[in-house]
């Protein structure tokens, strides 16, 4: 603007000696060819000025953009000089037939009209290309705004935003510092960034006390401050700079803000997650527990007060027929087979000794004879089926899985029939209990799923094999129990 108003200062009135006499139709005060020369040679006298500015700070930017301003005016006078001398030469105007200053005032006014909006356009594109700092407010605003809202992580969009905006304003640095900074990032720099961002202590680095800091404020909460360093040819910020900046720092804030809410949801997500698979953990070796302490009970049962009720029922047994010895042997007996059902509920050596199928049909028939229920087993192997027998773990996994369904069906199915399905395939094996009592409504099997100790149990059982278990309703009434397990996968070993 400056350099606007000396230049038109200085041109103006030579220019006028040329323009009010043509208008009046008087002979020229000053010749048309001298006013062109001073114009031509007012920014060769520029371009000498830049060149030999190299004492003169702070101008350069000036004497550079009005270097580009003139060569524009001067190129589009050019234009419309040769443009009108082709339009006189082409149509024949006479002076008879158009007064001069008609075609004076005509051609003014074409070049009034169109001179502004031409030059502007011409001057924009060549300083985008010859200038770093030269860009377009609204574009920019625009294109970083929408860059930022696809951006998820803090670095990411801390680096980004100070990438666009030195590039952009030509900065020498730029940084931003978090109120709760990332483990081992205290702040995120671009450029030639000083080591502390401490305003005091800033002043002492080179330009230092040329920076700006703006507040990152999001939700009404600072987050944090951007540090904006000067520019690296020496130029302070424009007020486009400025409203540049200044808008920007609610939406830098925000996304920030978004980010770090989002890290910590991840970091939070990451601990309940080692905390489930610590609790899932737990909750195998308390099964695995279990199931050893049940065997040592069974066995040591066994082994002690089962031997010695057997010696003692034998001991009585010998005694003459009729006498009180011979009364008591009927209440060791009874003894005798509670010590043995309750070793064999506790853990059947069947299963140890013979497997899950023979595990399951003494399971069957052992319930069978303690309730009026019907129970039939059916066991199916694929042609291409492992022959080997399942891991130890895995069949007791599978055992109880069945000893729960069949206990749920005498204390909550009222049913009078159950079948039990055992298959294996060379991709999965799979156990199935279905019965014909009430069945489930959707509701109860909602809060079932939830809520029923049993039913967790045999869920959390075949969780260590990637195992699944589903309970749905029988079309021809009752419920359908289905266990299903992968096999050739490897067990979780965390757990």
């Amino acid at each position: 603007g400056l350099v606007a108003i000396g230049s038109v200062a200085g041109v103006a009135p030579i220019c006028m000696l040329c323009l009010v006499p043509l208008l009046l139709g008087l002979d020229y005060v000053i010749q048309p060819e001298y006013a062109v020369l001073s114009m031509v040679l007012l920014p060769a006298s520029l371009a000498a000025t830049t060149i030999s500015s190299r004492q003169l700070f702070g101008i350069v930017r000036i004497l550079s953009r009005g270097l580009v301003g003139f060569v524009v005016w001067i190129g589009l006078l050019g234009i419309y000089g040769i443009g009108l001398v082709v339009l006189q030469q082409g149509f024949g105007f006479r002076q008879e037939i158009v007064p001069r200053v008609s075609t004076t005032a005509l051609v003014l006014a074409i070049v009034v009209a169109t001179f502004w909006p031409i030059q502007n356009r011409l001057r924009r594109g060549l300083e985008r290309l010859l200038f770093r700092d030269v860009y377009s407010y609204a574009e920019t605003l625009q294109h970083l705004s929408s860059e930022i809202v696809h951006l998820a992580s803090v670095d990411t969009i801390a680096m980004h935003v100070l990438d666009r905006l030195g590039t952009t304003l030509d900065l020498a640095w730029g940084a931003i510092a978090l109120e709760t900074p990332v483990p081992a990032v205290p702040y995120y720099g671009w450029g030639a960034c000083p080591g502390n961002l401490d305003p005091q202590i800033l002043r002492s680095w080179p330009d230092g006390d040329r920076a700006q800091f703006l507040p990152l404020v999001a939700d009404g909460l600072a987050i944090g401050t951007l540090a904006i360093g000067p520019r690296r040819h020496g130029v302070e910020l424009l007020r486009d700079d400025q409203r540049l900046i200044t808008t920007l720092a609610p939406l830098i804030a925000t996304a920030l803000q978004n980010a770090l809410l989002v890290q910590r949801l991840e970091s939070q997500v990451a601990v309940l997650a080692d905390r489930e698979h610590a609790l899932a953990a737990l909750s195998t070796k308390l099964m695995q527990v279990q199931e050893e302490e049940r065997r040592h009970l069974a066995l040591d049962l066994h082994d002690d007060p089962l031997q010695r009720a057997i010696l003692l029922a034998r001991h009585l047994n010998e005694a003459p027929p009729g006498s009180h010895d011979q009364q008591l042997a009927g209440a060791v007996e009874e003894i005798i087979i509670s010590l043995r059902a309750i070793c064999t509920g506790l853990h059947p050596p069947v299963l140890d000794d013979f497997g899950l199928v023979a595990g399951l049909d003494w399971l069957l028939h052992d319930v069978q004879a303690r309730s009026d229920l019907t129970i039939s087993l059916s066991t199916e192997t694929a042609a291409r089926a492992p022959s080997q027998r399942l891991e130890p773990d895995l069949e007791v996994a599978l055992y109880r899985v069945a000893q729960e369904a069949l206990n749920n069906c005498l204390k909550h199915a009222g049913a009078t029939q159950v079948s039990v399905t055992l298959c294996q395939e060379p991709s999965r094996i799979w156990l199935r209990v279905v019965d014909d009592g009430q069945g489930l409504d959707p509701a109860a099997q909602r809060e079932q799923d939830s809520l029923h100790l049993g039913i967790l149990g045999m869920r959390e059982r075949l969780r260590p094999w990637g195992g699944s278990l589903s309970l749905e309703g029988n079309p021809s009434g009752g419920t359908i129990v289905s266990a299903e397990i992968p096999l050739g996968g490897k067990r979780d070993r965390a757990a």
